[in-house]
């Protein structure tokens, strides 16, 4: 293998600076995340510009690395390593230029995301989430069916979730919107009570649990939560889930707990069309930030 050129790993050091050490507000996963994807950009620069640090990063060199790049790399590994690079931007304490060029002004071939959309169903359906969670019921896992409840009424993640606590709960029915704050790269958000069903969820769950941490109780550490939850859904799917292979002509994958956040996207978005006389792009960008993402287009991988 080649070693790296000194030029490279004075710029690579540079990026880790920024990313990791004056990262304040990243988690270890993500800012590792940030490095990982960093790094074919600062090859680029290294190779094609002779650069010696990010202060002069314009679009230039974003363009000259997309050109070379999509050649190389998926449409999904292109886009997160242009995110790790606008991450990069953001945080320069001294640079020449404030904005770099947005994606959808980039000549990025995206046929490969809209083929794999095509392709995979990954959704609960309304009859696959009634059966699950009477399922949970029935074997008396209430973290089960607390999750699946608050994950596909407010489209949280699994870490989201099972890091929830009776304050935030509470809040949430005082102020009308859910605070969430160990989220995805630590960027905290907050997701409007809508429906009447969110409501009862959240009252249900304050119910039943006495413990201000929900899911984190008797010593259990939160990954293990996380891991308990996972596991019961692919232990058991087979159960509820339905034996339909194509579901309006896209092929249906075994359902994860991450398909519960498919189908809070879409009912949101039908939900803000419907009852909310929001356009349809409108709804998407809202539906987008309620679940952690800053674009329409993003809505549009959950739809």
């Amino acid at each position: 293998m080649k070693k790296d050129s000194k030029s490279f790993n004075h710029l690579y050091t540079q990026a880790e600076k920024h990313l990791v050490k004056n990262n304040k507000r990243q988690g270890f996963n993500g800012k590792q995340t940030y490095m990982r994807n960093v790094k074919a950009f600062v090859r680029h620069l290294d190779k094609n510009f002779g650069s010696n640090n990010f202060k002069n990063l314009n679009d230039k060199h974003i363009i000259s690395f997309v050109n070379e790049r999509q050649n190389e790399v998926t449409t999904k590994t292109l886009l997160n390593e242009l995110s790790a690079i606008r991450k990069l931007h953001e945080l320069l304490p001294k640079k020449r230029y404030k904005n770099l060029i947005k994606n959808e002004d980039l000549q990025i071939n995206r046929s490969d995301l809209d083929k794999n959309n095509e392709k995979t169903e990954r959704a609960w359906t309304g009859d696959e989430y009634k059966k699950g969670l009477e399922l949970a019921q029935d074997m008396n896992r209430q973290d089960v069916v607390h999750a699946m409840k608050l994950a596909k009424n407010f489209g949280l993640r699994i870490n989201e979730t099972t890091a929830l606590s009776r304050y935030q709960l509470k809040e949430a029915l005082k102020n009308g919107f859910l605070s969430l704050e160990n989220t995805k790269y630590n960027i905290q958000r907050d997701v409007q009570i809508d429906t009447k069903e969110q409501r009862q969820v959240i009252e249900s769950v304050l119910k039943s649990t006495n413990n201000e941490r929900i899911f984190i109780k008797n010593g259990l550490p939160h990954g293990k939560a996380k891991e308990r939850i996972s596991r019961w859904i692919r232990n058991h799917r087979d159960k509820f889930q339905n034996e339909n292979s194509i579901v309006d002509g896209r092929e249906k994958v075994d359902i994860s707990f991450h398909g519960l956040r498919h189908s809070y996207a879409r009912n949101s978005v039908n939900f803000l069309k419907n009852e909310r006389d929001l356009t349809d792009k409108q709804a998407k960008i809202t539906t987008s930030h309620s679940m952690g993402h800053g674009r329409a287009e993003i809505t549009d991988i959950y739809l």
